[in-house]
């Protein structure tokens, strides 16, 4: 029997149990990325408009990381905003073609393997590689058929040859990543550790491609990341670069291979480092166990939305320039009064901030419904831990770290805020108005405690009006949304500080709805039966 015998059902198997997660994908990430894109005409219509964004942001090493090389935008004009719209949405796009690629794989190859269902299909006709190749081609035709969608979307606004270069190297990202997944799940033996390692990866990759072009230097062709933006969308297409991502891909995809002949089944090949002889007293308790659950990503997030808020802070300087040239922006940010220019910039852009931190609480809040499916949760709860006390838990975990990761993006953009003005007293106004935001993502942390009391199959359907809240956030306002629909996002019911005052009426508001939300999920889930498929 072939190692490979059983791809094609492996990857069908695949298919079938991503029917869902998948197109959820392939969706969001192409509505967010093509509608963004669509609102360039309107904001851009003067080279005025067009030189003073690409002066503010390719003139601050902030701004060259929150965006790319910037090739092309020399020749960016109200009839060719190609490069603009390349450089714009190029490195959010490439962070989460990554995530993707990574979460596709290591969820069906360490994962399956550490719950023991991959050793129960190999008993069968699968061959030792099927399983893993299975996994990486649905993870790379996902990834090619979204950028084959980004490149068509493009190009209903752009030349044909450039969006296709812009898709097809944002695909080259997602395949890249796929297999670093691939080899990182068998390098490790936990799925959490896998997908940790690949993130590890890509984010020091990302690093790489960051230096490379601030320093403008040859560092850009050390990471697939500076590979991808060196295809030069709408700025004389190297389509060759695209063979580098192909073969790096296959080069780790065939030392998966070696590694998987040199470890037994569920191990992986880094050794695990053991932990205490004895619980900690924390730990004992579920309050500990929640958090010590969490402790991996949620240092993650809060080092990098402290990164994020401080990136943020440093622009507000040079922001204000573009924010007296550009009127159009105040559709952005609306009318906040009397405040500065460079509050308004500031206050506008923390929400997108906060948006990005409710993603920390949901996967935070994730972590019941991986519990209960595992069988964790029914072992925990056959002792003397009650239902309320176990779900509690795991509640106050989620809103005390996305409370930590909100502060941790406040202080970096109130410590790089109050530099910036040079006036010290600005630095707690940002921390507050970062904090405030809290109320907003109770909500969306209630609504899936509520779908978890009572609806625990649709769990993951909270993440459908998280994707809402981003797209609304982003570019409804350029498109002119009715106010009902923008009404609709809780973020926007948060006064924007520093520009406008504390009010707390609508905190309250959105408080007792999420404490309501709460309860219905408590008093569902005392009341229903454990579910351990």
């Amino acid at each position: 029997m072939s190692g490979f015998t059983g791809t094609w059902t492996m990857a069908r198997l695949f298919l079938r149990r991503d029917r869902v997660r998948i197109p959820v994908w392939i969706v969001s990430i192409v509505l967010l990325v093509v509608g963004s894109i669509a609102a360039f005409p309107g904001l851009y219509e003067t080279q005025e408009a067009i030189d003073v964004r690409n002066d503010l942001l390719m003139g601050n090493p902030f701004g060259i990381a929150l965006t790319g090389p910037g090739h092309g935008l020399d020749q960016a004009t109200p009839d060719n905003l190609g490069p603009m719209a390349v450089n714009e949405m190029g490195a959010s796009t490439i962070i989460a073609m990554a995530f993707m690629g990574i979460f596709l794989v290591v969820r069906h190859t360490r994962g399956e393997e550490q719950e023991g269902r991959l050793e129960l299909l190999r008993s069968g006709v699968i061959g030792r590689y099927a399983p893993v190749t299975a996994a990486f081609l649905t993870a790379s035709a996902a990834s090619i058929v979204l950028g084959v969608l980004l490149g068509a979307g493009l190009a209903g606004y752009y030349p044909l040859a450039g969006s296709m270069a812009f898709g097809l190297s944002m695909a080259s990202v997602g395949v890249v990543f796929a297999a670093v997944g691939v080899l990182a799940a068998q390098l490790t033996g936990h799925s959490r550790a896998a997908t940790g390692m690949a993130t590890v990866t890509f984010a020091a990759l990302f690093v790489v491609r960051v230096m490379g072009d601030i320093r403008q230097s040859g560092l850009v062709w050390l990471t697939p990341v500076g590979w991808a933006q060196e295809i030069r969308p709408f700025a004389g297409e190297q389509w060759w670069t695209l063979g580098l991502s192909a073969g790096l891909a296959l080069a780790l995809l065939g030392l998966a291979f070696f590694v998987i002949e040199r470890r037994d089944v569920g191990a992986g090949v880094l050794p695990t480092r053991k932990g205490r002889p004895r619980a900690g007293g924390l730990l004992v308790r579920p309050i500990g166990l929640a958090l010590r659950l969490q402790r991996g990503s949620l240092i993650a997030w809060t080092i990098g939305m402290f990164v994020f808020g401080a990136m943020l802070g440093s622009l507000v300087m040079e922001a204000e320039r573009m924010l007296e040239a550009l009127d159009v922006y105040a559709a952005y940010f609306g009318d906040l009064g009397s405040a500065t220019l460079m509050e308004t910039f500031l206050a506008g852009y923390l929400v997108f901030v906060a948006i990005t931190a409710a993603g920390q609480a949901l996967q935070a809040i994730s972590q019941l419904r991986s519990e209960e499916s595992k069988g964790h949760a029914e072992a925990l709860l056959a002792g003397s831990v009650s239902r309320t006390r176990w779900l509690g838990s795991h509640v106050v975990a989620a809103l005390l770290g996305n409370l930590f990761v909100l502060g941790a993006a406040g202080v970096g953009a109130g410590a790089t805020y109050a530099v910036a003005i040079e006036d010290a007293s600005a630095f707690w106004p940002v921390v507050a108005g970062m904090l405030i935001y809290a109320p907003a993502v109770w909500l969306l942390v209630g609504l899936a405690v509520a779908l978890f009391g009572v609806a625990y199959r649709a769990f993951a359907a909270v993440w459908a009006p998280f994707a809402w809240i981003v797209v609304v956030a982003m570019i409804g306002p350029l498109l002119g949304l009715p106010e009902w629909v923008m009404d609709l996002d809780p973020f926007s019911f948060v006064p924007r500080m520093p520009a406008e005052e504390f009010a707390a009426g609508n905190l309250l508001v959105m408080t007792a709805i999420a404490a309501v939300l709460f309860a219905v999920g408590f008093f569902g889930y005392t009341r229903r039966d454990a579910d351990t498929n």
